[in-house]
């Protein structure tokens, strides 16, 4: 199912954003099927991930999956496979980022991302303790292995989730380049 939303801007630009949930996504854990994360109690499946694509300015396509890791109101734990789906096309990794809406505290969280069950990155994803984002992370994540073909498996691992308080709702958003 794709939704065209219309943004307007203020130069009365009008920008046209499509975001796709279609079955390379399907996900049991939306249980109802009304578009919302459902009770982690309820888990019978993967957790959803979405599709936003857009042109940039230079006219390269880039796609934005994002990767819906754990609901958000259960501290996320650490484990294999929190996320995973299928690439729905070949497209080259240039960036990842996580978020959480709870920041973890006295250590970071910690994500490995996975194609075909091997790390994609040398140096693992995180979001330091106290923050709700990994974009001020004072160790960003490397991409060494960039190149995904269609239909790669990936997985989204978490390796650590803070201490004291560990962090909540935790989304991981891959862009890629085709």
């Amino acid at each position: 199912m794709a939704t065209t939303i219309e943004v307007s801007v203020t130069s009365g630009t009008t920008i046209n954003v499509t975001v796709d949930r279609g079955d390379m996504f399907k996900s049991t854990y939306d249980t109802d099927a009304d578009g919302k994360v459902d009770d982690s109690s309820k888990l019978g499946g993967q957790l959803p991930a979405y599709y936003l694509s857009r042109t940039n300015h230079t006219g390269t396509q880039l796609d934005y999956i994002v990767a819906v890791c754990s609901d958000e109101s259960t501290p996320i734990t650490i484990g294999v496979g929190k996320c995973s789906f299928n690439m729905p096309y070949a497209g080259t990794l240039t960036a990842v980022k996580a978020t959480v809406n709870t920041a973890p505290t006295d250590a970071d969280i910690i994500v490995d991302i996975k194609k075909a069950g091997v790390t994609v990155l040398s140096t693992l994803l995180r979001i330091d303790a106290t923050n709700l984002t990994s974009l001020t992370s004072a160790i960003p994540a490397v991409i060494s292995v960039p190149t995904f073909a269609n239909d790669d498996a990936v997985t989204i691992d978490i390796t650590q989730v803070g201490a004291t308080i560990a962090g909540k709702g935790l989304k991981v958003t891959l862009t890629f380049a085709r």
